[in-house]
């Protein structure tokens, strides 16, 4: 469980990790959403919703995750610090991978409040 707090706000994120390219995040902002993700980092996130339902919708994803792909989590004891920067620079790598991804930044806004509230789908 990650807990963010800036601006009067607080945003809360529970993370699975899976492997070093695999994990799945249940944020509770629609901003978790604003940029892709490589395919293999699973990411919901749920609004207006209190912290143990949005731990309940994690939970129901881990378990889909878990059962459609046949894995585990693992559990390594790391600075989050430095695993939020490798993540942010995996994504990164990848966002710039894709095709004209300078212009996409209109479409990834509006898409993100249309995939917010919808559980993933593997």
């Amino acid at each position: 469980m990650l807990v963010y707090l800036g601006s009067g706000m607080r945003n809360v994120d529970f993370v699975t990790k899976y492997s070093d390219i695999s994990s799945l995040t249940t944020a509770s902002t629609s901003d978790a959403l604003l940029l892709p993700y490589p395919p293999s980092y699973h990411v919901q996130a749920f609004t207006g919703i209190g912290v143990h339902a949005q731990y309940y919708r994690h939970q129901e994803a881990r378990q889909l995750i878990e059962k459609t792909l046949t894995v585990n989590p693992i559990h390594q004891n790391q600075d989050v610090v430095i695993e939020a920067s490798v993540a942010l620079r995996k994504q990164a790598h990848h966002i710039m991978g894709l095709p004209y991804w300078y212009l996409r930044g209109i479409y990834w806004f509006i898409r993100k409040n249309n995939i917010v509230n919808r559980k993933i789908i593997v």
